[in-house]
């Protein structure tokens, strides 16, 4: 879904639901009262933090948003004196219980003739995108008193400890083997400002900065007169998609005509490809482009062309939308894609991102980045850009399959194995690639590697058969065939292969009884197709 330009996201506002068991009138067990509670705002929030944040014995909320306040703080002004709760820090020895006590529980028992426990457990973290401090917060009725508190300690022991001292609206420390509550200091004042946050106006471009850098496609590009344009080498391409209809591609075009002589003497080559006629039979190109006095190279652009350039897209940006109208591709001096911009952009903007291919990836990553900052040098790190990467180029070398440019798709799960060399799949489809090339020994190669990682793929041990009986090593295919079977008993087209390389391979007594097997199992199975087949060859074995 998230492929194919949607998301999981939608305005996923604050609910809040009060809890009506102790009412008999009430009806349903939770009352929803979203709009009266002050949460209820039109943000698409995340994750939630209750916690005493100023210290006054309620609880205030801290709730993180995807879209805009990415942070709200909520205080809670509830009139309180301060002493409907307790609040309580745990601190382990550090020698048979963790030092920040995670998985004690805790138990305060209550005073009075109607006296009753609330118990709470400590846990390392809860809910989602979101850590809770380690401070447990008791609430506490009119008039309860705390008689004492009940610490089980986790560990092996088994530690019960009771602490006495404990008092209403107070925030205590409670220290393993200590059996007093240490009163602790309360913060006044919030300390916090708020602010008015700037939502940016909404914007119709999209500049997206790449890491992986893919090489230029194989276009064909031609004019107006079905001239092959000639994609020179050695300098950058800017390859824009435009149509005569879309008012904002006539003002990119006039903005980069206006600024002609800077691009010429940057070096960038810059060719337009009309997509008038792919999605409507209107549109007139030419008479737009010299009317504007274009200075650059300009076609039509085929589906296929749109197609090669989609894929392109799809390949490197997460949400697969289609390209909006205008959309360009900047490749390198190298010929590598090195940005795509999606809707109008400037000159001012592509000049800038001439040497955003150059350096590191480690580099590249910084300055693709939305925000400024640096990367973190760790093996871990590394290791999860390489998976990364291998994802990406194995995506394309998919899509460029199935377009049949092989040629590209053997490129990319090269490439894909580059990053990450323990890729069974992409070994499995380079194999693919390379057999049906007729290179046997590259294909036998990568489908070994790709049984390495996968041993009990038997699509893989399938293949690996079928090219050893290409390459007529009967007993390697038979091998392969068995290894199959030993994963699949039921593979019906196995068992049939391998009657045949035991046959092929001199193994006649063999071949018999496994053509046997299969026929009964074809006939099982009503394949009536492959059970007259599995016939003629038992009278061919049995000669």
């Amino acid at each position: 879904m998230i492929n194919a330009g949607r998301s999981f996201s939608g305005h996923e506002r604050n609910c809040v639901f009060l809890n009506t068991r102790a009412s008999p009138n009430a009806g349903s067990r939770f009352a929803n009262i979203s709009s009266v509670s002050g949460l209820d705002f039109d943000d698409d929030a995340r994750a939630l933090i209750p916690v005493d944040w100023d210290h006054d014995g309620d609880l205030d909320l801290w709730i993180s948003n995807r879209n805009a306040p990415r942070l709200r703080f909520l205080r809670n002004d509830s009139p309180t004196d301060g002493k409907n709760s307790v609040v309580l820090r745990l601190l382990g020895n550090g020698t048979t219980c963790n030092r920040d006590a995670i998985g004690a529980r805790v138990e305060i028992i209550l005073a009075g003739s109607s006296a009753h426990r609330s118990v709470k457990s400590l846990r390392a973290g809860e809910g989602f995108l979101s850590q809770p401090g380690k401070w447990l917060h008791f609430g506490l009725g009119a008039g309860e008193d705390i008689e004492k508190v009940i610490v089980h300690w986790p560990g092996r022991a088994g530690s019960v400890e009771d602490f006495a001292g404990v008092n209403r609206g107070g925030r205590y420390l409670l220290a393993q083997g200590d059996g007093k509550a240490r009163l602790q200091p309360t913060r006044t004042g919030l300390r916090l400002k708020p602010s008015i946050p700037e939502v940016p106006s909404p914007s119709r471009s999209a500049r997206v900065p790449l890491v992986t850098l893919f090489p230029k496609p194989a276009l064909n590009l031609t004019d107006y007169s079905d001239r092959p344009i000639s994609l020179e080498t050695g300098r950058p391409l800017l390859l824009n998609l435009w149509a005569s209809w879309c008012t904002p591609c006539l003002s990119e075009l006039e903005h980069l005509v206006s600024s002609s002589s800077r691009i010429k003497d940057a070096g960038v080559q810059i060719v337009a490809l009309s997509v008038d006629g792919l999605d409507k039979d209107d549109g007139h190109p030419l008479p737009v482009l010299k009317k504007i006095g274009w200075p650059f190279a300009a076609g039509r652009a085929s589906e296929r062309i749109v197609t090669i350039l989609q894929n392109y897209h799809n390949a490197l940006i997460a949400l697969n939308s289609p390209l909006p109208i205008p959309a360009s591709f900047l490749f390198d001096e190298k010929g590598r894609l090195s940005v795509i911009y999606k809707g109008p952009t400037t000159v001012e903007t592509i000049l800038q991102d001439l040497k955003h291919s150059s350096g590191t990836r480690e580099e590249r990553w910084v300055r693709a980045a939305l925000l400024p900052g640096t990367t973190i040098d760790h093996d871990i790190v590394r290791a999860h850009a390489d998976s990364i990467e291998a994802v990406v180029h194995f995506r394309n070398g998919r899509a460029n399959e199935v377009a049949q440019n092989l040629v590209a798709a053997a490129h990319h799960y090269e490439a894909s194995l580059d990053h990450r060399p323990e890729f069974a799949e992409a070994h499995k489809r380079l194999g693919n690639l390379h057999l049906r090339d007729g290179n046997r020994n590259a294909a036998v190669t990568h489908y070994t590697r790709a049984l390495e990682v996968e041993p009990d793929d038997p699509a893989t041990r399938f293949a690996l058969g079928d090219t050893y009986r290409a390459m007529r090593e009967w007993d390697r295919a038979a091998r392969e065939y068995r290894d199959v079977l030993q994963i699949n008993p039921r593979h019906l087209n196995t068992r049939a292969r391998l009657a045949d390389v035991l046959y092929e391979g001199g193994h006649r007594g063999e071949a018999i009884e496994e053509a046997e097997k299969a026929l009964a199992q074809a006939q099982a199975e009503n394949n009536h197709v492959l059970a007259r087949v599995l016939g003629e060859r038992l009278r061919l074995y049995r000669k």
